[in-house]
């Protein structure tokens, strides 16, 4: 059986092309067949070049059957759009999926993620359940209302759908191609010249209203991702939500357990412990409990008790 693992890139990207490297590297294994597709947005041909050495360095090594192809997207479609607000079009290079992605279906990552958990295992989930989109619930208990401009469009049911995160995506391609997915979703950006929050994750989430299969939390752990790593055991997937990314430096309290977990898992030289100061770690966590949800105030409150430094 065929599995096809896609993710997005551009040329500024590039720590993010090694960390999706390296998540295929820790899966391979003998005979293990998986279809691997980057949606091209304009990497350098170096970058191309290096990709193919190490999957097939991959190959060699795990006598796994890894193929990567890359697929053109035609942004200009795009160029003429209001609504993009200086944002990159290639943000929105998800929705060219079924046009360029030809297999029954894919899971589509976004290449900040650590993934840990099969592949294999993941889409075969989908595929048990009958998904013909599937996706995680972001984990602020966030609802389609929240995030959504073409609110007037919305029955009073459908404004409390869970609102979901766009950095996994399960998609049963033939479903998509018959219901003109990316028809639909240029269409619906061509119909509302308004400003996009959450970019294409907005807009996904009202074009599949009522369409995607909630996903269990571990495909897609996001914008509580600190709550779990003080205890990760590599028993989730782990999305580096927002600006900052643990490839970076940071002084911030707040980022440290990201970088370290990042910089083991990719295999590189742990950085030098860095004095905590506890009153500060204290404080942040203390404005945490106050400002945020129950469910969140007592994980908060439950790590004030053994702060950990890296």
């Amino acid at each position: 059986m065929s599995y096809t693992i896609i993710t997005a890139l551009d040329s500024f990207y590039e720590k993010g092309l090694q960390l999706f490297i390296r998540n295929l590297e820790l899966q391979a294994q003998l005979g293990y067949k998986l279809n691997i597709v980057i949606l091209d947005n304009g990497l350098t041909e170096a970058q191309r070049e290096w990709s193919l050495a190490e999957i097939a360095k991959i190959n060699e090594s795990t006598k796994s059957l890894y193929t990567l192809q890359f697929a053109q997207i035609d942004l200009d479609k795009l160029n003429h759009l209001d609504c993009l607000y200086n944002q990159s079009v290639a943000t929105y290079s998800k929705l060219f999926i079924p046009e360029v992605v030809q297999e029954s279906d894919a899971l589509y990552i976004d290449p900040d993620m650590i993934i840990t958990l099969s592949i294999k295992g993941m889409i075969d989930y989908c595929r048990s359940v009958k998904a013909n989109y599937g996706m995680c619930s972001d984990q602020i208990n966030m609802v389609l209302a929240q995030q959504c401009p073409w609110l007037e469009q919305l029955s009073s049911e459908e404004r409390m759908l869970p609102y979901c995160n766009a950095g996994l995506i399960y998609f049963n391609l033939k479903y998509a191609r018959e219901h003109n997915f990316t028809q639909r979703g240029l269409e619906l950006m061509n119909d509302k010249q308004v400003e996009l929050k959450y970019y294409d994750q907005t807009l996904i989430n009202f074009l599949l209203r009522g369409e995607i299969t909630n996903l269990p939390e571990s495909f897609n752990v996001t914008r509580n991702y600190n709550l779990y790593l003080s205890t990760w055991q590599r028993n989730t997937n782990i999305h580096f939500i927002g600006g900052f990314k643990p490839w970076n430096k940071s002084k911030h309290l707040k980022h440290q357990e990201g970088i370290k977990i990042y910089r083991e898992w990719m295999g590189l030289e742990r950085l030098e412990p860095r004095t905590y100061n506890y009153f500060k770690e204290w404080l942040a966590r203390l404005k945490l409990f106050i400002t945020s949800r129950p469910k969140r105030r007592f994980k908060e409150m439950a790590k004030l008790i053994v702060p950990k430094g890296y």
